[in-house]
């Protein structure tokens, strides 16, 4: 690596290194009130080592200046503190002080973002070398954060991280750990969370039907209607039928809990119906689930049974 100019967005400013195959350098760069470091040994890769890169410049005590010893069989890092001593870029610790480590996974959602998944809990394969870690779930983007647990192995093996006493409903999930590293090695491989399927798993502000004769012949009439949710504000359930809008009925919010709302539609006669349920301050999201809510529909004057319909999670009913 020779006379190479490094820029870096947000960073107030660059710097040109210039190496020999075998030598090490150093730069540094600002970024806010951060100092990050980088040290790149050229003749690392020859030698079967990782050439090195970028870190925050963190340590205890702190570093004010970094040297890479000249020479070319050497290839040693030196570092002076802010407590008068020259210290060599080796070891385990900070000078006996353990070093401080974190880490954060990415949020997995299953391949679909917008759906409520039921999670479980998290799988965590790792080898922490005796180390206690730290291990804190989250969900929806870190968000919400959940009692963390110690994890502690002396093999690789697979540890089952609980979500607290109770699966935890949210459209993706992540984890966190942190520790203390004085002398070992951890090592984290894989997390995996388990999960199945919400039964309300859409957050929305409304649902809505295109006008439909549900495959009835003639004029039809709603009898109960059904209708299990999870809601924080009011519900408004809205028919139209034969284009003409009726008068809006209101449901009661659940109190964000899962809850079935029973109660009798009034009487409306008609060949098409639409319907529609929406959030009543159209800005706070509700969740319906559609396989547990039902619409009772007869034909009018008809001494039959109802027709119980899931009009919201069949579209065959719309779609033919």
């Amino acid at each position: 690596m020779a006379n190479v100019t490094v820029n870096a967005t947000g960073v107030t400013s660059s710097a040109s290194v210039a190496a020999s195959p075998t030598s090490v350098v150093t730069g540094s760069l600002q970024y806010g009130n951060t100092t990050l470091l980088l040290a790149f040994d050229a003749g690392a890769v020859s030698r079967g080592d990782a050439p090195g890169g970028w870190w925050w410049d963190v340590y205890t005590p702190n570093m004010v200046m970094h040297y890479g010893e000249e020479g070319p069989t050497v290839h040693s890092l030196l570092l002076g503190g802010n407590d008068g001593r020259l210290y060599q870029y080796t070891g385990d610790s900070d000078n006996g002080t353990p070093i401080s480590i974190a880490f954060s996974t990415p949020s997995l959602d299953q391949s679909d973002p917008r759906t409520n998944k039921l999670y479980g809990d998290i799988m965590l394969d790792s080898d922490t070398d005796g180390l206690d870690v730290l291990i804190t779930p989250a969900l929806n983007n870190d968000t919400t954060i959940l009692a963390p647990i110690t994890v502690n192995t002396t093999t690789r093996q697979l540890t089952t991280i609980p979500l607290g006493s109770a699966w935890q409903t949210a459209r993706n999930i992540s984890c966190s750990g942190s520790a203390n590293v004085n002398g070992e090695h951890p090592v984290f491989y894989i997390y995996e969370p388990r999960w199945t399927f919400e039964s309300a798993p859409i957050s929305a502000l409304s649902w809505e039907i295109s006008p439909s004769t549900f495959g009835m012949d003639g004029f039809k009439h709603i009898g109960l209607c059904k209708v299990t949710h999870v809601s924080t504000v009011d519900i408004v359930l809205t028919f139209t039928v034969d284009g003409v809008v009726q008068l809006p009925l209101t449901i009661t919010n659940s109190s964000g809990i899962y809850t079935q709302t029973i109660f009798r539609a009034p009487v409306m006669k008609g060949k098409l119906f639409k319907l529609r349920i929406a959030s009543i301050d159209g800005v706070t999201d509700v969740r319906l689930d559609p396989r547990d809510t039902f619409f009772e529909v007869k034909d009018w004057g008809s001494d039959g049974p109802y027709n119980e319909l899931r009009i919201f999670g069949d579209f065959s009913l719309v779609e033919g």
